[in-house]
Order: structure tokens, then sequence, then C-alpha cells
């Protein structure tokens, strides 16, 4: 079974730094063995509003792009990273607020496997496909990846603070000494974690929605072919 036996190991593993950072507002649970909606209302109240302040950060980056103090090639740079972030804010808004349908599409994988294949015994015989192997270490190597994006990023910001798009390179006298050394690591920080919860909110829609939905329907259509 596609979903369960390789992909369900990493949405676990996934779902504890999405818990960490509060910006997901469903959980696992062992007992039925499907996702299900967090209990707590601060808990759901503080996911909403990370989408929220998503998707004012990266307005705020793209008015900085359009009418910012910042030169041609500066914007063409801060460009790229304004697009990496819009691309992972709509990605993200897409399961926020109070919208299920990352639950009701992952645990719809996993009630086909358990109610549909559990009396075709040759679906055991037969084997992960390339595709959902190579699927399967794609998310491992996400997983080991993103916390790493926001420590890099927060370490660009350290070397090159007035980095475009981002805060300090809203002002026109942004240089490494114009600011506050305290002032600068908490913005650097507050940067760095909106990128990355940013981020992983939308991993788990883009990976285990989009990507592991569409290797578990070949997979079903292979099973079902023998």
């Amino acid at each position: 079974m596609s979903y369960q036996s390789e992909f369900l190991p990493p949405l676990k593993f996934h779902l504890r730094p999405c818990h960490f950072l509060k910006c997901i507002h469903f959980e696992f649970s062992p007992s039925s063995g499907r996702l299900a909606k967090r209990k707590s209302v601060k808990l759901l109240r503080f996911s909403n509003f990370q989408s929220v302040l998503s998707v004012s950060y990266c307005f705020a980056l793209f008015l900085n792009l359009c009418f910012g103090p910042i030169g041609t090639r500066d914007k063409l740079q801060g460009t790229v990273f304004l697009l990496l972030i819009l691309v992972a804010t709509v990605a993200r808004w897409n399961q926020g607020l109070r919208n299920n349908g990352a639950i009701q599409a992952i645990n719809s994988f996993l009630h086909f496997e358990d109610w549909m294949f559990r009396d075709l015994s040759s679906h055991h015989d037969v084997p992960p496909s390339l595709v959902a192997k190579a699927t399967k270490a794609f998310l491992w190597l996400v997983e080991i990846s993103v916390p790493l994006v926001g420590l890099f990023h927060f370490v660009l910001l350290l070397i090159v603070p007035c980095t475009p798009p981002f805060i300090l390179s809203m002002s026109a006298s942004c240089s490494a000494d114009s600011h506050n050394s305290f002032v600068r690591l908490v913005i650097h920080f507050f940067e760095s974690w909106m990128l990355t919860h940013t981020v992983y909110a939308a991993d788990l829609f883009i990976l285990f929605v989009f990507c592991c939905g569409i290797v578990s329907l070949l997979t079903y259509y292979r099973m079902m072919q023998r």
C-alpha cells in the first residue's frame, strides 16, 4: 500500500516540527490511524494568525520590491526570494483558516487503502515502484533541508542584513552598521521564523497531498491491473 507504507512515516515526522511551530491545525491520531483537527481553540487561532501574517508579510515584501529604495539589480535578486515565499504562502493559505482539504485528501488515501485493498491479497506482492521509492527519498531529503533553509536564511541576513526584499532593505540608509544589533537580531529572527513556519505548512500540502497523492494513484492503478 503506497501511502501507508511509503509516505505515512515521513508525514508523521513532518508533523512534529509543525506542531512545535504551531503552523497547522491538525494532528495524526494513532487510535484511528487518521488525521484529525486539533481540539485546542488557541492553537487553531494561532495557526490562522500565522496564515494571515504570511500573506501580510508577502504583501509587504512585494511593496518593497515595487516602491522600495533599491536598484533594478537588487529588485531582480529580491524577486527570486519573493516568488519562493509567494508559492509557499499560497500553498499554506490553501489549507489555512478553516479549510480541511488537506486532512480530507490524506484521510481519503488512508481510508481507500484500508477498505478497498483489505480483501486483495495480490497487492502485498506488488513492490514499491521506482517513482514511489524516489518520492520517499525526496521526502526525507526535504525533511532534512527545510530546517537548514531557515538557518541559512538567518545566517544570510546576519552577513548581508540589507538583502532585498527583506525588511531592513526597506530603509534607504540601510547598512551593516546602521541599525542596533539587538533590533537587527530580532528582525532577522522574525523573518527566519516567518519563512520556516510558512514553508513547513506549505510542504504538507505540496508534498504529502499533491505529490504523494499522484504517486499513490499511480500505485493503485498498477495494483488494479494485477
